[in-house]
């Protein structure tokens, strides 16, 4: 009697315990707060109110980009029929953008000139262009080493960047928990976008433009320790966004394809956060 109650009781246990291993699973949304986290402590003067300033060198030059990324981007760029070296879109690696360490100028040497592609019309990328010397002749922008990778990847890419410029139309994109309002962005060739890209939620957010291979190299990262600390190559990105605080920016749309943009927050393009940006024919399946 007594060896069929511990039987019992085992059985009782053991399915318990499988209920809550095979069955019961993790919530996959985080809890929102009723007021962002973020303004108590601005309330209480931890943190300063208003934009918070980014720290580059922080951002970029701390956390080492996983070898296995390569790997992956190169393997994404082949399954989508890309040429060598380039991303989908024609999107060019950002190390083969800045060449080799003897090929590299010197900081603040590299000048884009009267090559640079119609698209890139009204775009300022870096420092100021220096003043117009005797006779009204503009002087080009000047860019580091750094502005200029980002500047060509955006060209190889077809999505030009710049903080102002002329435009065609107007977008406000809102980024909350857990989407972007809209979420589905058709573009023509050729079309200016301003953009005001604004974060309604209540919890910190980022924002990123990136080819499908560039968010292909790096998903695995999902199942890994280290997707906090993550490290990537983006052809845009603002990396901290607080509640209430908006960006804008002008697209240049130089060619046709298809552009993703999302929160890379950990968890945060799981739980939707991701949205496309597109010409005619070229939207990718998501």
């Amino acid at each position: 009697m007594i060896l069929r109650l511990y039987l019992t009781l085992g059985l009782v246990l053991l399915g318990g315990t499988a209920w809550f291993i095979v069955v019961k699973q993790p919530p996959t949304v985080q809890d929102v707060p009723a007021v962002p986290a973020v303004v108590k402590l601005q309330d209480e003067g931890v943190i300063p109110k208003g934009n918070i300033p980014e720290n580059e060198d922080i951002e970029h030059d701390v956390f080492v980009t996983p070898a296995e990324d390569e790997k992956r981007l190169e393997e994404a760029e082949a399954a989508m029929g890309s040429m060598p070296g380039m991303n989908m879109g024609g999107g060019m690696k950002m190390d083969e953008a800045r060449g080799s360490k003897e090929e590299r100028p010197a900081a603040g040497a590299m000048k884009m000139d009267d090559s640079t592609p119609s698209g890139a019309e009204g775009m300022k990328m870096g420092s100021e262009a220096a003043s117009a010397p005797a006779g009204g002749m503009e002087m080009p922008p000047v860019m580091d080493e750094e502005e200029a990778a980002k500047a060509m990847a955006q060209q190889m890419a077809g999505l030009v960047i710049s903080q102002e410029g002329p435009f065609d139309r107007e977008i406000t994109l809102s980024m909350s928990e857990w989407t972007f309002s809209p979420i589905d962005i058709k573009v023509k060739e050729g079309e200016r976008i301003r953009f005001t890209v604004r974060n309604d939620g209540k919890l910190l957010h980022e924002f990123m433009f990136m080819t499908m291979p560039q968010m292909q190299a790096i998903t695995y990262r999902a199942k890994r320790a280290d997707w906090s600390l993550f490290e990537h190559e983006a052809l845009y990105e603002k990396s901290l966004l607080l509640p209430g605080q908006e960006i804008s920016f002008v697209a240049t749309i130089t060619k046709s394809g298809s552009w993703m943009f999302m929160c890379m927050l950990p968890y945060h393009m799981q739980m939707g956060m991701m949205g496309q940006l597109a010409t005619p024919g070229a939207a990718m399946k998501m």
